[in-house]
């Protein structure tokens, strides 16, 4: 794959350590050219470290300030605002940027990813797993959010067609709609976007999204991917009970 492919990360300076073990993994997996797009509002330490990685892979990446007036109000249940910015890509990525992968900081790049830029997202506006978590206690979720049962999906990792979203306007949509509807929303960013797109997202296969539920099980027992290192506790400390911490 020698076209050029984009990435993005929404991150504070508690997110900064994860996001540059991650961008690490991407380039050390992933030969091809990679634009890295990394959103924040406050200043960020470390930048020129995060930068290093780059250089060292002859990889590009680019910090983005962003002012996040437009998702204030959109209700936080104990997250940082910083988990909405990612509604905000349409307005700060370049124009040329048609479709781009999101990873969230606690993530880690474990193969080459050209199957997954691959896709074909021309008919859908998103490409993402599907959630691991029994029918029966999705479902008690999948009616609170008023969707089909069976289609609820992780927003950690998603393959995003950009054209698509700017062309709908579909991330001011639904952050209108959260404003004004707060109580509808419990797992802040990730109700939104199942809101919006239970219908509207390509099935990517589970190893580009290998998480935990039921707080111990691998959603996806072979090979991954993409592993998101989901819980409190992060793969850098010692008592993170993650079966794939090592990685």
């Amino acid at each position: 794959m020698e076209e050029k492919q984009y990435v993005c990360f929404c991150t504070d300076n508690n997110g900064v350590q994860d996001m540059s073990v991650c961008i690490e993994s991407l380039f050390y997996n992933n030969k091809f050219p990679i634009e890295v797009f990394i959103l924040h509002s406050k200043k960020l330490i470390e930048k020129n470290k995060i930068l290093s990685i780059g250089n060292k892979y002859n990889q590009k990446i680019i910090f983005i300030k962003v002012n996040p007036k437009k998702i204030k109000g959109l209700p936080l249940n104990g997250w940082p605002e910083e988990t909405y910015y990612r509604l905000l890509i349409p307005d700060y990525l370049p124009k040329n940027v048609k479709k781009f992968l999101y990873l969230d900081t606690d993530t880690i790049v474990d193969k080459d990813l050209s199957e997954l830029f691959s896709y074909d997202l021309s008919n859908y506006s998103l490409g993402a797993c599907k959630s691991p978590e029994s029918s029966k206690e999705m479902a008690v979720h999948e009616d609170f959010l008023g969707i089909k049962r069976g289609t609820h999906f992780g927003a950690g990792i998603l393959l995003i067609n950009l054209e698509r979203i700017r062309k709908n306007n579909s991330f001011n949509q639904l952050i209108k709609y959260g404003q004004n509807n707060k109580n509808m929303i419990k797992s802040v960013d990730q109700d939104l976007l199942n809101k919006f797109y239970y219908d509207d997202y390509y099935k990517i296969h589970p190893k580009f999204h290998v998480a935990l539920f039921k707080g111990y099980k691998l959603s996806y027992n072979k090979e991954p991917f993409i592993i998101h290192y989901t819980g409190k506790i992060k793969p850098k400390y010692f008592t993170c009970p993650h079966p794939l911490r090592d990685r």
